[in-house]
């Protein structure tokens, strides 16, 4: 069942924006076009946009920084939550690593933001440190969230600007350190944004891929337009959204396989 909310409340939205999206630097004064155009047609008092890094470029920097493919395992392996000799865990499971692979992002972010001044939108620019909307602790690579620390910095540090560019990925421990939150992990910051903001209306995720199916990967597969949370949770769909979006969203998605304000298919909607 989706919620509906009086249309005469103020709302925000939120959309996250895939590194599939990103596959060039033209493609951010294209986005950066189309979120001003979207803004200018649309009555939501603040636009959150999650950022993930360009196509491509986390694992560019993985590769840059490891010197053998096994190593490589060792560091997805952490970032998937699947590692099991705690030998390796400590090796790569550091704040160095952490910081280094999230600069995908940040510049990410950083490039949509000065694309977004250009064509005449101001933004608040929120990247992982001091005043970042997430707390998460435990583990440099695949961090827990702390949900009540969370939450009041979200309420105390968040800006008035109407769009707020943010940074996926990562999110900052209660030392003060950068952390991840695992693979795929900029769909959870988008969905702990509309979790911690209830006047979120809407969650936007830009994916290149056609949507969520079921026989996923067989000659039956099929889109499904429309899923409760918890049909998800319980069935083996093919994923496009990190599943542990599905504990911070509080209903249901709809599918759209072409979005006419951005122009890009696959885009998943959910209503909150």
């Amino acid at each position: 069942m989706r919620l509906e909310k009086n249309i005469s409340e103020s709302y925000n939205e939120v959309i996250k924006i895939g590194g599939s999206v990103l596959k060039t630097y033209e493609h951010y004064t294209q986005i950066a076009k189309k979120i001003k155009a979207y803004v200018k047609t649309n009555s939501f008092q603040t636009l959150y946009v999650v950022v993930s890094a360009r196509k491509g470029r986390t694992d560019q920097l993985i590769n840059d920084l490891l010197i053998c493919r096994e190593e490589r395992k060792y560091i997805d392996d952490i970032l998937n939550n699947e590692i099991t000799r705690s030998e390796f865990k400590q090796v790569f499971d550091n704040p160095f690593v952490a910081s280094y692979l999230l600069q995908g992002e940040i510049n990410s972010a950083k490039r949509l933001s000065s694309k977004l001044k250009e064509v005449g939108i101001d933004t608040a620019l929120l990247l992982q440190g001091s005043e970042f909307p997430i707390v998460a602790n435990s583990s440099y690579l695949y961090a827990s969230i702390d949900n009540i620390n969370s939450m009041q910095r979200f309420n105390n540090n968040m800006p008035k600007n109407k769009v707020i560019v943010i940074s996926g990925f990562g999110a900052e421990n209660t030392n003060g350190e950068k952390v991840l939150l695992g693979k795929n992990a900029s769909d959870l910051v988008a969905a702990l944004i509309g979790f911690f903001d209830r006047a979120v209306r809407k969650v936007i995720y830009l994916k290149d891929v056609d949507g969520i199916y079921s026989a996923f990967s067989t000659d039956k597969q099929k889109i499904i337009p429309e899923i409760g949370k918890y049909d998800l949770l319980k069935n083996d769909f093919g994923e496009v959204l990190d599943k542990r979006t599905l504990y911070y969203q509080k209903c249901d998605y709809l599918v759209q396989n072409e979005n006419k304000e951005f122009g890009s298919s696959g885009t998943i909607i959910k209503n909150i």
